[in-house]
């Protein structure tokens, strides 16, 4: 009987310690949401996140009036909104060109509710496209931004910083005599704009080149308005012949070959080319051939030869 008493006290403290308490938000005094806490620590945090999402929609005058944590099975939790803050002005220095290019338009700001969250939208999408074309130090300063009561004035100030470019591109020495197809490859040349989303995407790059290995990231540094750009990488050994030839005495007296054969050639002429050849014959009336030719960077351009033949006889 004690046995049983004491099972039961251990499910009756799992059942405890496992039941979670009813969490309920109220934005002046009505009830707008239900979520569920493990313990009063956490319910702080839900009340100071939602206190925040408010805030970040443009509510900055909300408040966390009151938290009634003493109920472990219900928490309650009291926040005055507060009213929605107006964008009643907006300047900025921002180039008409760049705002044609992320979209950004005043209108869609002004006389509208706040919302941090598109303004910060707004400020990343801003430095991203400049730190792709040219201008890597781009800096954005509300420093001159007011609140009033219910509006706000917005003073948006870009400073491009300096128009950077490429001065070099800086190879291993055993591919300087590549140094035009991979420039192709990376899609990068030497007084370029500098484009951070171009050097971040060199290791892929690289790695969907058959025929060469990164040895490390890409590096690069600053000198006056230039960036001098370092690819260390190497030659992948991917050229191969493998088959095997025999003969087959004809009834008539000839030779006849068979076969299997595969010959495969990549960047032999240090153009990015990939030559290759299939061809089969097992049977003295069959025989198959499969060859492939790539130029992919003619003349050191973004224009390519690509050929592919199948062929099958049957005799």
């Amino acid at each position: 009987m004690q046995k049983i008493i004491f099972i039961l006290l251990i499910l009756i403290q799992v059942d405890t310690f496992s039941q979670k308490t009813e969490v309920t938000i109220y934005e002046s005094n009505k009830r707008i949401d239900t979520k569920y806490s493990n313990s009063k620590i956490q319910s702080k945090e839900q009340a100071n996140k939602h206190w925040l999402d408010l805030i970040g929609k443009g509510y900055l005058n909300a408040s966390i009036d009151s938290l009634n944590l003493n109920d472990s099975l219900h928490h309650k939790i009291y926040i005055d909104k507060g009213n929605k803050i107006i964008v009643d002005k907006i300047i900025s220095n921002i180039p008409t060109s760049i705002k044609s290019e992320i979209g950004f338009k005043e209108n869609l700001i002004l006389n509208k509710g706040f919302s941090s969250y598109k303004l910060i939208e707004l400020i990343e999408t801003t430095l991203d496209y400049c730190n792709n074309n040219g201008h890597p130090f781009a800096l954005i300063k509300l420093n001159e931004s007011k609140l009033t009561g219910q509006t706000i004035y917005l003073d948006i100030k870009l400073n491009l910083g300096p128009l950077i470019t490429v001065d070099s591109i800086i190879l291993p020495p055993e591919l300087t005599d590549q140094k035009k197809i991979i420039q192709q490859i990376i899609n990068i040349q030497k007084g370029d704009l500098y484009n951070q989303k171009l050097i971040n995407s060199i290791s892929t790059r690289i790695k969907e080149t058959p025929f060469l290995t990164e040895l490390s990231y890409p590096e690069y540094e600053f000198i006056n308005k230039e960036i001098n750009l370092f690819i260390n990488a190497k030659n992948k050994p991917a050229n191969y012949i493998n088959g095997i030839l025999g003969v087959q005495p004809q009834d008539d007296g000839t030779i006849n070959i068979t076969g299997d054969a595969n010959i495969k050639f990549i960047n032999g002429l240090k153009k990015g080319e990939t030559l290759s050849l299939n061809w089969k014959k097992m049977y003295a009336l069959s025989q198959s051939l499969s060859s492939k030719t790539e130029f992919p960077y003619l003349f050191n351009s973004s224009f390519g030869i690509f050929n592919h033949l199948d062929m099958l006889k049957k005799d």
